[in-house]
């Protein structure tokens, strides 16, 4: 676990020492996005939830003693998610998430790390912007670091 601890703040100096400030418009599009995102999961709203993704984003879930799970694309993502709504109560659980970190590199993508210390896991967004919006284009979900 300490491995995984030790990219992810790795990850986070690169992009901070890389990051340049975007204009606070897209940082408040990005924090809608995201707002949007929690609430379509909370609500099991499919539609609203798959509108935060691009067609051709990507999931890998990881967590220890498991196999990696990769979601690739919109319908991959539909039918992973669809399963997920049928199988578990997002509103009971009450997921609140603590403040994203935010990273804007110069020459990458906008990328939020959004941890759940609740439930022991985060959730790392990237986004990318076309047609003058942004969506999540790859999203990583693996444990929290304080769950070690």
């Amino acid at each position: 676990m300490y491995k995984v601890l030790r990219l992810i703040v790795v990850i986070a100096v690169i992009i901070s020492s890389t990051g340049i400030a975007f204009a606070e418009d897209d940082r408040l599009e990005l924090d809608s996005l995201v707002e949007k995102w929690t609430e379509s999961l909370l609500n099991e709203n499919i539609d609203d939830f798959l509108d935060c993704y691009w067609d051709d984003a990507v999931r890998i879930m990881y967590f220890p003693g498991r196999d990696a799970e990769i979601t690739e694309g919109i319908d991959e993502l539909r039918a992973a998610e669809a399963i997920s709504f049928e199988q578990l109560d997002y509103r009971s659980m009450n997921l609140i998430y603590d403040e994203p970190l935010r990273f804007f590199p110069r020459d990458g993508r906008p990328t939020y790390i959004y941890p759940n210390s609740r439930f022991s896991f985060m959730d790392v967004f990237e986004f990318e912007e076309r047609r003058g919006r942004y969506r999540i284009i790859t999203q990583y979900l693996m444990p929290h670091p304080a769950s070690d």
